[in-house]
């Protein structure tokens, strides 16, 4: 081979490893995760819940039971406080709370917001005495109890738990008048199904199953819903890396949306669940036996910086119409008729029209003698395309409500040239939801600058690139419902 050639060849080589280099140093996963400090090779930890400014979790480390787990060879859990500084380290490990540690599964649980109440899943026991303890049951209940005095009052049974089937893993609302759970009863897709029951007239309500679009046939499982109303889970029916995958769904008007995956640095081959979060899903815990054992693992968000955003345009198809080239003596008077199709036709010598949308048209003008109605030019339709702006596009309404749900989408960005690879938006508080689409609600009334980055690759050159648009959305301090009354 000629020197020159190889030499070529060696530059070219070069400039593609470059290129491959910059485009996978720009693919920043969207979490970063990172094993907790609490959690030991030798030991279990699972399903956390924010409590005190830690974390109440379960464990089979340290277990007083005689019993092992169910029919293997594990521990039955127990619950533990895990305290955590401003920086996610562990200060101490200690037991969450002796009256309510039996020689049972305790746990996983969930509080109320003011910290006073406590629901949790616990084997049922039959009540016969086995080696001064209480023999389980195979099946799992919901417990809950008060606060009295830095002590817990005694333990209530939920009123729908039964020896038949099992109910666990239970949630509660922030308000406090919904709890959502899992179960195996009667009547579910398969597996264990997501139900909740509302508190109404002090009275908790029958469970209702949450529906097709987010039970499987196979396990639904460990529920947490946040205070901004999304709801997480895990399941092994809605597809994913393997095993149990996290997603989560939100109810708008009675529905449930269809569940949203999280991404690949969250989720994996194995088994992942128990995840709790703050409202924006910037940081949290989750559980994962990616290693061999149930671990707790911590998450934050990589907030990725879109720097320079333009306006959005808005597609107006509208066109101004005359004609130069032909010219007739101005004593004559003349008629310019403008025929648009469909019936469609405009007089006037200078005129503005507006097409619908994108596509391909026509116009053709006819230019009349006034005095003897004779048409005077050859009018030849004249055919041109229309198309929409290339650019990023937000899709929603420019107007809404305090604490309405506002839906956003980017389906309607013309990028032809650009593959996208992730969507992000910012509704204030910089670049922390992902997905083409979304929705949100705004607290307050005012102004808002809506923003929508777009991460990609620009004609299969493989070096990412980003793109930025924003609008203004205007939300009004009156609900929908109080602006029709």
């Amino acid at each position: 081979m000629d020197i020159k050639l190889k030499f070529q060849i060696l530059i070219l080589a070069f400039i593609f490893l470059f290129l491959r280099s910059e485009f996978s140093m720009c693919q920043v996963d969207v979490y970063s995760t990172q094993l907790t400090a609490f959690s030991l090779d030798k030991y279990e930890e699972f399903s956390p819940s924010f409590y005190n400014n830690g974390l109440v979790f379960c464990s089979d480390r340290e277990n007083v039971s005689i019993f092992s787990y169910q029919d293997s060879s594990k521990s039955l859990v127990s619950l533990f406080y895990a305290e955590i500084n401003d920086t996610n380290k562990t200060n101490k490990i200690s037991f969450f709370a002796n009256e309510l540690t039996t020689q049972l599964n305790d746990g996983p649980v969930t509080f109320s917001r003011d910290e006073k109440t406590i629901f949790f899943s616990r084997n049922l026991s039959s009540h016969k005495i086995l080696k001064g303890a209480k023999r389980r049951n195979k099946h799992i209940g919901i417990f809950f109890s008060k606060k009295h005095k830095e002590k817990w009052n005694s333990v209530e049974s939920f009123p729908y738990n039964s020896t038949e089937f099992s109910i666990k893993t239970p949630s509660l609302s922030s308000n406090g008048n919904r709890i959502y759970f899992s179960s195996n009863q009667p009547g579910g897709f398969g597996g264990f199904d997501l139900y909740y029951s509302d508190f109404i007239d002090n009275k908790w309500q029958k469970p209702v199953n949450l529906g097709a679009s987010i039970n499987t046939f196979a396990d639904e499982s460990f529920p947490y819903i946040a205070s901004n109303n999304n709801l997480y889970f895990s399941s092994a029916g809605h597809g994913g890396l393997g095993g149990l995958d996290i997603f989560y769904t939100l109810e708008i008007n009675n529905t449930w949306l269809n569940p949203i995956h999280l991404e690949s640095t969250i989720n994996s081959t194995f088994d992942d669940f128990g995840l709790i979060t703050n409202n924006k899903l910037i940081s949290g815990f989750f559980s994962s036996n990616r290693t061999g054992n149930d671990d707790i693992y911590i998450f934050n968000k990589n907030l990725i910086q879109f720097e320079n955003c333009n306006k959005q345009k808005e597609n107006k198809f509208c066109l101004q119409f005359f004609d130069e080239r032909f010219t007739v003596n101005d004593s004559i008077d003349l008629i310019y008729e403008w025929d648009f199709g469909n019936n469609t036709k405009i007089i006037g010598e200078k005129i503005k029209y507006c097409f619908p949308k994108e596509g391909e048209y026509s116009v053709k003008l006819r230019i009349i003698n006034l005095v003897s109605g004779d048409t005077i030019n050859n009018p030849v339709p004249h055919s041109f395309t229309l198309k929409k702006k290339e650019q990023a596009y937000i899709n929603s309404e420019t107007n809404g409500y305090v604490g309405d749900p506002i839906d956003f989408d980017a389906i309607k960005s013309n990028l032809p040239n650009f593959n996208i690879d992730k969507y992000y938006w910012n509704f204030g508080e910089g670049f922390s939801h992902t997905g083409n689409q979304i929705t949100y609600s705004f607290k307050n009334e005012g102004e808002y600058i809506v923003k929508l980055g777009l991460l990609g690759i620009f004609d299969n050159l493989e070096t990412t690139t980003k793109l930025c648009v924003y609008k203004k959305i205007v939300i009004d301090e009156n609900s929908k419902n109080q602006k029709r009354e």
